[in-house]
């Protein structure tokens, strides 16, 4: 709203006004005269303050789908990482590898344990049947804490081990035709860098099996395996 405001002095009835307080006064008896503006009086044009609403800007949360759809998108990644390493020994570097999908203890065990079998070189290859080497998400927990989650898994560790002799040629350890399958919880924190990675493994959680082929091959005909889940196909 735009008002007017006088800024030179007003005569207004014989008092002089000036800011709203009276300065002076003159003979009480003289009459009222109109209130004039002479070409030396100044008009300035004034805006008032009007009220404004203060707005705060407001955080939407991620909706929990997004959420769980990450996490478990960070789990599958860290063992599309793990694997990848393994067979591609020895030239993979664990130490970088499993930067992007492990962190703490867990990251510092399987460097380790896949930097000794590059030193001792064995490598792993996939088995001729995709189903006897993956992974599968069963279930997908956030807790109270939103940088915590528990990702329920079940993983087929199907990949032929193999030694490289001297002469670079590679031999297949242990002929017992089996599968290992393991099935658990796995607990993921959310890095300062907006990653997920694969914290622990609680060791009283799931439970390590070994299948023969032919087992393997009818429980995933049945859509049956890791304690009694199903596993899609």
């Amino acid at each position: 709203m735009m008002l007017l405001r006088l800024r030179t002095v007003v005569v207004a009835g014989g008092v002089l006004l000036g800011g709203g307080s009276l300065v002076g006064c003159s003979d009480e008896s003289a009459a009222p005269e109109p209130t004039t503006l002479t070409t030396g009086d100044v008009i300035e044009e004034t805006s008032t303050s009007t009220p404004t609403t203060q707005t705060t800007a407001s955080t939407t949360e991620t909706p929990a789908a997004e959420v769980e759809a990450a996490v478990e998108a960070a789990y599958l990644r860290s063992y599309e990482a793990y694997t990848s390493c393994l067979r591609s020994l020895p030239d993979c570097d664990p130490e970088v590898a499993f930067a992007v999908g492990y962190t703490g203890e867990t990251y510092d065990r399987l460097v380790n344990s896949v930097g000794q079998s590059r030193d001792e070189s064995v490598v792993y290859e996939s088995p001729e049947n995709p189903d006897h080497a993956r992974t599968e998400v069963f279930d997908v927990t956030m807790g109270g804490d939103p940088n915590q989650a528990v990702v329920s898994f079940c993983t087929l560790a199907g990949d032929t081990k193999m030694l490289i002799s001297p002469d670079g040629s590679r031999n297949r350890v242990g002929l017992n035709d089996t599968v290992l399958v393991e099935w658990g919880d796995a607990e993921m924190v959310l890095g300062d860098d907006g990653i997920w990675r694969i914290a622990d493994y609680p060791a009283d959680v799931g439970d390590v099996v070994e299948v023969s082929f032919d087992e393997i091959d009818r429980q995933l005909g049945e859509g049956m395996l890791c304690g009694g889940q199903i596993l899609g196909n």
